[in-house]
């Protein structure tokens, strides 16, 4: 029964993300817009709630593209720290590194 309620809640929760490109233009932000969207999984604890939900993460990566520092601005603090540990495990070799860049991304429950 829990699994088919998490294939219901995968079906019907829709994500959206908007990367603010700092440099490199719109190609650069389509990359890390589908990257982020291929890779992060709604927290658990959204998931309970219905609704809508925007998280903005600012990070920052090194030369060779590693997210060094994180930040999930929301009021969940477990969405939060499941999100900033999510977003440690990629790489933006494709953006500029020690510059702050952010993305929101919306997530939606029906």
């Amino acid at each position: 029964m829990k699994t088919l309620k998490s294939l219901f809640i995968a079906i019907i929760l829709l994500v959206s993300f908007q990367y603010k490109a700092n440099t490199g233009g719109e190609t650069v932000a389509k990359e890390v817009s589908n990257r982020v969207k291929q890779a992060v999984i709604m927290p658990e604890s959204m998931k309970q709630k219905n609704g809508s939900h925007k998280v903005t993460v600012s990070f920052m990566v090194n030369e060779e593209g590693k997210v060094t520092e994180v930040n999930a601005l929301t009021n969940d603090t477990d969405a939060k720290r499941d999100l900033e540990k999510q977003f440690m495990h990629l790489s933006f070799k494709e953006l500029a590194p020690c510059v702050r860049h952010s993305i929101d991304i919306n997530f939606l429950l029906l």
